[in-house]
C-alpha cells in the first residue's frame, strides 16, 4: 500500500510520467516527498535553495525576493555555506520545507517526511501549511497521524492496496481508518495441534469497537476469543506485545490480572482492560499463548495475530506531546507543581 501511495504521489508531483490515463492539475506544484528532494548534495544550502527554487519552477527575483523568509525559517542560517551532504536529515527536511512551502505553489504535495524534524519545526510546519490552506491554495497531506489530520485538513481520502474505499470529511475519514480493524487472518480460526484455536483477537475503545489505531492515553480493552475442540484444565493465556524492531515492550497474563487457572471448553471468551494507552505513538504486533500449570507444553501459539497503530492524542492544544521519539512507554501519571514563598527571618 505504501509502495503504490508513494508512487502515486510522484505522478501527481509530475516525478515520473504516468503509462496510461490522465492526471488534471490547475495550477503550480510543490512537493515534499523525500528528504532533501531535489537537492544537490555537493552544493551549500545556499546554492540548494535557488536550484530547488528554479527546479519548482521559479524566477531567481522570486526566489531572492523569498530568500531571507526561508533561511529563517528553517534555522539554518550557521550552516548555509555548509555542503548540504553534511547536513542531518533534520536541517534537510527544514531547508526542504522551507523552500517548497515560501515559494507559493497553487498545490503543495507533503508526505510522513515530515516525522524526521522535532517537535517546534512539525509544529512550525502545521502552522505554514495552514496558512497556505488558508491563503486559497490546496495542500494534500499524506499522513497515518490522525491528530496532524484533524488538526489541518478538511476533507479526507483513504486508499487501500491502490483502491479508494473512502471519501468525505476528514473526521468521518479519521474514524473509518480508526475502526478499519485489522488482525493476522492465519492465525486466526487455526487449531493447533492440541485443538486449541484462537477464533477472535481484537483492541475496542470505550464503545467496545475494534479498532486497529488506539489514540494514546485513551481508555481501551483487549477481547480474545478461545475455542477448544476437547476440553483443558488449568489454562492460562499470556499476550506479548512488540514494537516494530521485535522488541518485547510489555505482557499480559490472565493469571497475574487475577483470574485463577481456568478450564478452557467449547467458546471462551477474555477481556483484559489496558485503562489508559500507555505505549507511545508508533508501531506494535501481539502474539496469542496458551499454557496450563506446572506443564511447559505451548498448547496455543498465535504469532503477530494483532498489529496496531498507536495514534499521539491532543494535550493541552500540543498534538505532538508524547511521540514515538520520546521512549517506549509513559510511566508518569500525573505531575504535581508548588510554589513555595521565601521565610521572612525579623530581626530583633
Amino acid at each position: 500500500m505504501v509502495r503504490v501511495n508513494r508512487q502515486l504521489l510522484k505522478l501527481l508531483s509530475r516525478i515520473t510520467e504516468p503509462t496510461s490515463g490522465r492526471i488534471g492539475l490547475r495550477g503550480r506544484v510543490a512537493s515534499l516527498l523525500e528528504v532533501g528532494t531535489g537537492f544537490h548534495p555537493e552544493l551549500t544550502g545556499r546554492e540548494n535553495i535557488f536550484l530547488n527554487g528554479a527546479i519548482l519552477g521559479m524566477s531567481k527575483a522570486e526566489i531572492q525576493r523569498k530568500f531571507d523568509e526561508i533561511v529563517a525559517f528553517a534555522e539554518v542560517e550557521r550552516f548555509l555555506d555548509t555542503p548540504v551532504k553534511r547536513y542531518s536529515s533534520g536541517m534537510y527536511v527544514r531547508l526542504a520545507f522551507a523552500v517548497a512551502a515560501h515559494l507559493e505553489p497553487e498545490i503543495l504535495i507533503v508526505d510522513e517526511v515530515l516525522a524526521v524534524g522535532d517537535a517546534q519545526f512539525q509544529n512550525k510546519c502545521l502552522g505554514k501549511m495552514k496558512d497556505v490552506a488558508q491563503g486559497g491554495r490546496t495542500v494534500l497531506f499524506v499522513s497515518h497521524n490522525m491528530a496532524a489530520i484533524r488538526q489541518l485538513c478538511d476533507s479526507a481520502i483513504m486508499l487501500q492496496r491502490g483502491e479508494l474505499v473512502f471519501s468525505g470529511s476528514a473526521e468521518a475519514g479519521v474514524k473509518h481508518y480508526l475502526n478499519s480493524a485489522t488482525t493476522n487472518q492465519d492465525a486466526i480460526g487455526t487449531v493447533s495441534s492440541y485443538g486449541i484455536a484462537l477464533t477472535d483477537a481484537a483492541l475496542e475503545d470505550l464503545d467496545r469497537c475494534p479498532t486497529r489505531s488506539p489514540i494514546f492515553d485513551r481508555e481501551h480493552s483487549l477481547r480474545l476469543q478461545l475455542h477448544a475442540h476437547s476440553p483443558l484444565s488449568d489454562c492460562a493465556v499470556v499476550v506479548r506485545i512488540y514494537d516494530d524492531i521485535g522488541t518485547l515492550v510489555s505482557s499480559l497474563c490472565t493469571v497475574e490480572e487475577g483470574i485463577t487457572p481456568f478450564a478452557l471448553k467449547d467458546e471462551v471468551e477474555i477481556r483484559f482492560d489496558l485503562g489508559r494507552i500507555s505505549l507511545f505513538p508508533g508501531s506494535y504486533r501481539m502474539s496469542i499463548f496458551l499454557y496450563r500449570s506446572n506443564d511447559p507444553i505451548t498448547y496455543l501459539a498465535a504469532e503477530d495475530v494483532l498489529q496496531f497503530e498507536v495514534q499521539p492524542s491532543i494535550i493541552q492544544d500540543s498534538m505532538w506531546a508524547y511521540r514515538s521519539d520520546h521512549g517506549i512507554m509513559r510511566l508518569a501519571q500525573g505531575c504535581e507543581l508548588r510554589y513555595y514563598q521565601p521565610s521572612v527571618v525579623t530581626r530583633g
